[in-house]
């Protein structure tokens, strides 16, 4: 093969030498059988800077002494003028073959992501400029492709370098486009302009705009100006893509919920936390305090700073019962209460139908300031839940899409609800549940697993998947529950397959790449090895993204939205990006202490935090001004009798 390989090359200088190097944008008569008619499946060739479809048939290539090889082929179809493919004079109708000296591209029917990885693994092994083999005209020839890539695989599982570069070019051509228009393509519609700058917004905040000095602060600006515009305008006509990408992007601005640990004196004798086990309380701590904070720890320890807390305290006097609530330990399971005066456990509560806590409670929890800070986000939220369905879901279009597509604009609701209940926005668990309840009814009542129903497609069904098991994590459904599992189970079986898929395909990708970011460093690592040889073929060489092959100009979920370049270079830099620590609310690093853990029905009682350090803290607070507000009488009428 190697021998063989060499008097290719021989062949192809010659070749070469006769041709010369201009690229003709037209394509020789022999060179036209290999171009397919309009509508084959097109697909970005990456850095390299071309566009090609794979072969019809097998390629048979001439060698030395009458000997062939039989290979497959990517059939060029485009190539951009300032791509490295065009510089080492490529043309429209060349064929792809071989990559390297070996590197001869499967006999298969689609060898396009072969040839990306053929690529890399040249790059990856130090190769600059790489050779490549073509069929033109019939005759074999090579050219040295200079590329100046990193190598794909460092960092992992950790960040990857290549990746990092990926990312950067991409917002640097965000930048570019949304400086030439702030719609980013939106073409005059809310809804689009809502959903892309939303895109925009959270791709710039994973790529560290929102950091000091960072290079595209600005950018980040424009939509930070933009969608709260869109939001508080009343006359903006949301649909659900506009208003869920909205409320991801506000909730991401907003940040984590931090409950910082409060203190507020009441009366108290002692305590007794789970298990019956006591605390030596420091000497110096004054009667009537009530202590709420965030377990740092696990299982049943209190945080490392309680007894410096204590130790801290100041407060009013006067005589009763200590309550202190703890919560984190284990993910979603705070800490059961006892008191002293019994240690019985709280009654079971009933599951809630409006939201996990109100504003009232959060300002005593927060403050008032934290409210504030909400209000936009809020606002947002109502706007959402104002779209919602009678059927429970979030887009009339629903009804009438494959089985495989019937639910992502509702899973893409429930996710940013999920996200705004860990900024610290609630909706109402009964519009969550009847979400939940139309998510269940169109994956097979929430059993995943083939269904033979037409439009039922496996690799839409594991994006599809992907994205109610995202939202499920973000409203912190139980770990435990069968349908978050199954649906997890099943975006990992099969995720794979995404980028053959015949539509749907940026959607399906930012489902699966989320899921996996909300599960840790592992599971990213896993999507970094499914999905990154796709990711480096859409990424043109001016940092712009390419349409997937296959991808529908109208189909299912975000697709209508992605007709233009701007909104694709949103969307798969944010998918970039997601490998940084930035977005912690997307990726569900944020625990909200307020948010119960919920079942796959959506039931939810309220939480341990918020009833403990809430409702309890409201009725000491109001007990406290009645007992302080009686002492100070008697005091007065004290003062008077002397």
């Amino acid at each position: 093969m190697r021998a063989r390989a060499a008097g290719w090359r021989t062949a192809g200088i010659a070749l070469l030498a006769l041709s010369g190097c201009g690229g003709d944008p037209g394509a020789s008569p022999r060179a036209a059988e290999w171009l397919a008619e309009e509508g084959a499946r097109v697909q970005a060739l990456g850095w390299l800077g071309a566009r090609a479809h794979p072969a019809d048939r097998s390629v048979e290539v001439p060698l030395e002494a009458g000997s062939t090889e039989v290979a497959g082929g990517m059939v060029v179809t485009e190539v951009l003028e300032a791509g490295p493919l065009a510089a080492a004079g490529a043309e429209r109708g060349d064929v792809i073959v071989r990559v390297g000296e070996d590197g001869w591209l499967p006999n298969k029917e689609d060898p396009g992501l072969d040839l990306m990885r053929a690529l890399e693994a040249e790059v990856s092994s130090g190769v600059d400029p790489i050779e490549l083999g073509l069929l033109r005209g019939g005759q074999p020839r090579t050219v040295q492709v200079s590329h100046g890539r990193s190598p794909l695989e460092v960092g992992l599982p950790g960040p990857s370098d290549r990746l990092g570069e990926m990312a950067r070019a991409g917002l640097d051509r965000l930048a570019e486009l949304g400086a030439a228009d702030p719609s980013l393509g939106a073409g005059g519609s809310a809804d689009a302009d809502a959903a892309i700058s939303s895109l925009a917004g959270l791709a710039f905040l994973g790529g560290g705009s929102a950091e000091e000095g960072a290079a595209h602060a600005g950018d980040l600006a424009r939509c930070r100006d933009r969608v709260p515009a869109l939001v508080r305008d009343q006359g903006s006509q949301l649909g659900p893509w506009g208003a869920a990408l909205a409320v991801m992007f506000l909730a991401e601005l907003a940040g984590p919920l931090e409950l910082e640990p409060r203190m507020i004196a009441m009366s108290t004798d002692a305590l007794t936390v789970s298990g019956g086990e006591g605390i030596d309380w420091p000497a110096d701590m004054p009667e009537g305090t009530i202590v709420y904070g965030i377990q740092t720890g696990g299982g049943g320890d209190l945080p490392v700073d309680l007894e410096e807390i204590l130790s801290d305290l100041g407060g009013l006097e006067g005589g009763g019962e200590i309550q202190i609530s703890v919560v984190g330990g284990p993910p979603g399971q705070p800490l059961e209460l006892a008191s002293a005066s019994g240690g019985e456990e709280p009654p079971a509560a009933e599951p809630v139908d409006g939201p996990l806590w109100t504003p009232e409670e959060l300002a005593l929890l927060a403050g008032d300031e934290t409210v504030a800070r909400l209000e936009l986000l809020s606002l947002a939220v109502d706007r959402l839940l104002s779209l919602q369905l009678e059927s429970g879901g979030w887009d009339p279009a629903e009804e009438g899409m494959a089985f495989s597509d019937s639910t992502l604009a509702t899973n893409q609701a429930l996710l940013a609800l999920g996200m705004a209940e860990r900024a610290g926005a609630p909706a109402p668990c009964e519009a969550i549940r009847r979400g939940l309840a139309f998510v269940r009814s169109h994956t097979n009542d929430g059993h995943v697993f083939y269904v033979d129903t037409p439009g039922f497609d496996r690799r839409r069904e594991a994006g599809r998947a992907a994205g109610a098991a995202a939202a499920l994590r973000a409203l912190n459904c139980r770990e435990t529950e069968s349908f978050l599992s199954e649906l997890t189970v099943y975006a990992d079986r099969h995720a794979g397959d995404l980028p053959s898929a015949d539509a749907g395909v940026p959607l399906h990708v930012l489902n699966a790449a989320v899921l996996r970011r909300q599960r840790g460093p592992d599971a990213w690592a896993a999507f970094y090895r499914d999905f990154r040889y796709l990711l480096v073929a859409l990424q043109d060489p001016d940092g712009s993204f390419a349409p997937c092959p296959g991808t529908a100009p109208a189909g299912p979920g975000l697709d209508p939205f992605l007709a233009g370049g701007a909104a694709r270079t949103a969307l798969w830099s944010l998918v970039l990006g997601l490998q940084s620590e930035r977005l912690p609310v997307l990726g569900a690093r944020a625990r909200n202490p307020l948010q119960s853990p919920m079942d796959a029905e959506g039931l939810r009682v309220p939480s341990g935090f918020s009833e403990a350090a809430g409702a309890v803290l409201q009725r000491v607070i109001e007990g406290a001004g009645a007992e302080r507000g009686a002492s100070d009488g008697q005091e007065a009428g004290e003062g008077e009798g002397e």
